[in-house]
């Protein structure tokens, strides 16, 4: 895997969105970024920032992040 700097330096854009208890969203939602972002030919990353969710989109994200090389998650814990 290369360095983050290096991994930094390809990527000309990223795509962030929410997720507050989107499991049954994010499928749909990555895979229209993805399209959208295919024609474009650029290096890019989605990155999902879980905002404390209750229901499984943590799980989906696990998932989704074994599927998609230009995902990332982060997952927020102490929000209120």
């Amino acid at each position: 895997m290369p360095a983050a700097s290096s991994i930094a330096d390809t990527i000309a854009l990223s795509v962030v969105a929410p997720a507050h208890n989107e499991a049954d969203n994010l499928r749909v939602l990555v895979a229209e970024i993805t399209a959208a972002l295919g024609p474009l030919n650029l290096a890019h990353e989605i990155v999902i920032v879980d905002d404390g969710s209750t229901d499984s989109t943590p799980q989906v994200l696990r998932e989704l992040l074994r599927e998609h090389a230009s995902l990332r998650a982060l997952r927020m814990s102490n929000t209120p």
